[in-house]
């Protein structure tokens, strides 16, 4: 008995010097371990490189300006483009160049183009064998000179025209209008303001015809016979060559338009006075 009272002991005392826990003294417990949770490294998430797509490489191909610096000439009936450089001074590149052509080979009787000079052509006499007329405008403001053989009429408006054809038939094709012996010119009083300085009836002019400076060229001071200023310049609103010529005599705003031969329309308008 006193062997296992000191073998009990013995026992106990090495129990309390390893610091085993030992069961609860309550009857029927169970001690419980809890093992400590071993905390595992997380990797950081890799976000992979999203690649950009390839930006499109779109070539603009320039816009073609035409030369508004070349003068302009009408085609006429036979002409080529090679013909037309030939006379004028250029080459066919240049001129599709300049006038923005998308086909080298079509060209239009009419049709308008920019050139390196104007041929050199001869023209039609102003004056025919037959003399001049002069026509006194039966409002007493003006009279001009025209060649014998054309023909004058007067519109409901009061203009007065003056042309190289008949005009019973009516008037002819635009095209027409590109053969050196054709011209139109219309004398009309300006129906709106009326101007002391000739400076305003070119602006109104302009203004009213809503020409930009590229419709414009060939402006140039002109003095007539009685010694009045004029203004003479050619616009091209549309696809059609107008020439202009602005004046004022004894007050009264004249405005002179023509179609085709510019020179028939100068040696014409060069005329213009006053009636008396």
């Amino acid at each position: 008995m006193r062997k296992a009272l000191a073998l009990l002991v013995l026992i106990m005392a090495l129990v309390t010097a390893c610091n085993i826990p030992r069961a609860d003294s309550t009857p029927g417990s169970v001690m419980t371990l809890t093992p400590t949770p071993t905390t595992q490294p997380t990797a950081a998430p890799t976000t992979a490189p999203t690649a950009e797509p390839p930006t499109p490489t779109t070539e603009s191909l320039p816009a073609c300006t035409p030369n508004t610096t070349w003068p302009v000439y009408t085609v006429v009936h036979g002409d080529t483009l090679f013909s037309i450089a030939q006379r004028t001074g250029g080459t066919v590149d240049a001129l599709v160049a300049a006038n923005c052509l998308p086909d080298r080979n079509v060209i239009e009787v009419g049709q308008l183009l920019r050139v390196p000079a104007l041929p050199v052509v001869v023209q039609p006499s102003a004056t025919p064998p037959g003399g001049v007329k002069t026509y006194i405008d039966p409002h007493g403001r003006y009279a001009f000179d025209y060649p014998d053989g054309w023909y004058v009429r007067e519109d409901a408006a009061g203009s007065v025209i003056v042309t190289t054809y008949d005009p019973q038939g009516g008037d002819p094709a635009m095209a027409a209008f590109g053969l050196p012996s054709m011209a139109k010119i219309t004398f009309s009083v300006n129906p709106t303001t009326i101007h002391t300085e000739l400076s305003g009836l070119v602006n109104e002019f302009k203004t009213r015809n809503a020409l930009q400076p590229d419709q414009v060229f060939y402006e140039g001071q002109w003095v007539l016979p009685n010694g009045a200023p004029a203004v003479r310049f050619s616009m091209i609103p549309g696809n059609h060559l107008i020439q202009v010529l602005l004046t004022i005599l004894n007050g009264n705003n004249i405005v002179a338009t023509g179609l085709g031969n510019g020179t028939l329309f100068d040696n014409v308008t060069k005329t213009l006075r006053p009636a008396s």
